[in-house]
């Protein structure tokens, strides 16, 4: 399985700590059937501005060390880029960094709170550019939770939508599980990923959220789906259940 969302590399955000933690959560993925992972550091103005050398330098070390050790994990680079009124800037500054070195797959973040006319523009800046905005977790967006057809609105517009797996499992309330077993009922979303942090709270759980699937069909088309982001040269049909 691939896990496209989570925050393994060290020392860059609010993730594993030091390399001995990456390499813990490299162990705790595998045993959840994890086998490749797409590192994903926060970007966010005035708070983890990751840098791309550093991820791709890091995530070089740990893949030695994780082959070093016989853990039988690839990590490659991306990062979670917060959407505010400074993204398109960042990414005409060349700052930001593509999933899996797809150079077209960009996992993006709204806020938390309330929905921007900003939201809009960044995504409508992306896809004029030819790349293709990954909206992480928007289940945890309140606006979202409160107008869900929303969702229909971002994938029209042409995104893709990646649910947290730990959304479904209830780790971030009732109001949020309520929202991500409609986006499951209702074949919302294209992807999964686990935004793990570390090996005790927020932790890799793709494999519980795929259990949560009950339509086989659909859930072999979110795997498919990990699995272009991962080879990076295919695009993904993000109107075939929409």
């Amino acid at each position: 399985m691939i896990d496209l969302h989570n925050h393994i590399i060290y020392g860059i955000d609010d993730g594993a700590k030091d390399i001995k933690e990456s390499i813990e959560m490299a162990k705790a993925a595998q045993a959840t059937g994890v086998d490749k992972i797409i590192a994903t550091p926060h970007y966010k103005t005035n708070s983890f501005m990751s840098d791309k050398e550093e991820i791709l330098h890091k995530i070089e070390i740990l893949n030695q060390q994780l082959q070093n050790l016989n853990i039988e994990i690839e990590v490659k680079g991306g990062q979670e880029i917060h959407i505010e009124p400074y993204t398109l800037d960042y990414l005409e500054k060349g700052q930001l960094l593509s999933l899996a070195d797809s150079q077209y797959y960009f996992l993006i973040e709204p806020p938390f709170k309330g929905f921007p006319g900003f939201i809009e523009t960044t995504i409508d800046g992306f896809i004029q550019e030819g790349l293709q905005p990954v909206i992480a977790h928007p289940e945890r967006n309140d606006y979202i939770r409160s107008h869900p057809e929303v969702l229909d609105e971002l994938v029209e517009q042409g995104c893709l939508l990646q649910m947290n797996a730990a959304s479904i499992l209830g780790d971030y309330g009732s109001l949020i599980e309520k929202t991500a077993q409609y986006m499951i009922e209702n074949k919302k979303f294209h992807l999964i990923g686990s935004d793990a942090h570390n090996c005790n709270n927020r932790v890799f759980c793709i494999d519980q959220c795929y259990k949560r699937i009950n339509d086989e069909t659909f859930r072999k088309y979110i795997k498919t789906n990990a699995e272009k982001v991962w080879e990076g040269n295919k695009k993904i049909d993000n109107m075939q259940y929409f």
